[in-house]
């Protein structure tokens, strides 16, 4: 797949319409896949396709590909109920300080910031994405083995 996409990017490169540069240029695999974090997505989603492959025997593409999604839905409507009480009690505290004050005072922030540029540089959440990166890996590799070991002939 990797060899297809370079070679699909190089033929993209040469067609000389500025459209199909610039995608090009977004798509270029030397800047982006040779990162720590990308290859380590690509090696923990192989782990876990060859993990559903030896649970499901019938359909094991689509059966992993389901549970994926499913779970990714389940954590975007945790996610969103989540930012929906964060944002329920600052817009709470917001309405406090209005009718204490009688006034409300621009610039004043309650809170940490829910914006996606804080989410990903607060410590709590890259301790949580290291502890990831370092069990999820290893974990689906070691219960791919002891399953293709289980049902070794």
């Amino acid at each position: 797949m990797i060899i297809a996409i370079f070679i699909l990017n190089v033929v993209t490169g040469i067609i000389p319409i500025d459209a199909i540069k610039a995608h090009a240029d977004i798509m270029s695999l030397t800047d982006s896949l040779l990162k720590f974090k990308n290859l380590h997505v690509i090696i923990t989603l192989q782990a876990v396709f060859i993990t559903g492959f030896l649970y499901f025997r019938k359909y094991a593409f689509a059966k992993t590909s389901l549970i994926l999604l499913l779970i990714f839905v389940i954590l975007l409507f945790v996610g969103a109920l989540v930012s929906y009480f964060m944002l329920e009690s600052k817009s709470n505290l917001m309405e406090e300080s209005v009718s204490r004050s009688g006034s409300f005072q621009m610039g004043y922030t309650f809170g940490r910031s829910l914006s996606m540029s804080n989410l990903f540089t607060d410590p709590l959440i890259q301790v949580a994405d290291t502890i990831l990166d370092i069990v999820l890996l290893p974990g689906f590799w070691v219960v791919s083995y002891f399953k293709l070991r289980e049902t070794e002939i």
